[in-house]
C-alpha cells in the first residue's frame, strides 16, 4: 500500500505510518487521538466544525466525554507542534461553534 503523505506549512501527516514530522524533520509523537484529530482537521481544511462534530468524528459516536475535551486535544496539539503566529496553518476557535483549520497556500 503506498504511503498517503499530506504536506502543509512544512509538515508531512503520513496517514498510512500514523506519524508526522516537523519541517526539521524531526519526528513529532501524538497520541492515537491527536493523530486523528490533526488529519480531521486537515481533511476539512477551511471548514468550520462544531466540537459535536469533532466528537463524533474523532472520538465516535458512542464515546461520551465533554466538549471541551475538544479544546484540550486541540491546545496539546498546538504545543506538540510548536504552533506560533506565521507558522503556515491556523486552527482557529470559532466562538460558541467550534474550529476550523486554515493551511496556508
Amino acid at each position: 500500500m503506498p504511503s498517503r503523505v499530506q504536506p502543509f506549512a512544512g509538515f508531512h501527516l503520513d496517514t498510512t505510518s500514523r506519524t508526522l514530522t516537523a519541517p526539521s524533520s524531526q519526528p513529532i509523537v501524538l497520541t492515537r487521538t491527536e493523530f486523528d484529530l490533526l488529519a480531521f482537521f486537515l481533511a476539512n481544511a477551511g471548514r468550520a466544525l462544531t466540537r459535536d462534530l469533532i466528537l463524533d468524528q474523532v472520538w465516535g459516536q458512542e464515546v461520551v466525554v465533554d466538549t471541551r475535551t475538544v479544546d484540550n486535544f486541540v491546545s496539546n496539539l498546538k504545543k506538540k507542534m510548536g504552533w506560533r503566529p506565521g507558522m503556515g496553518f491556523r486552527i482557529e476557535t470559532l466562538r460558541g461553534v467550534g474550529y476550523r483549520m486554515e493551511v496556508d497556500e
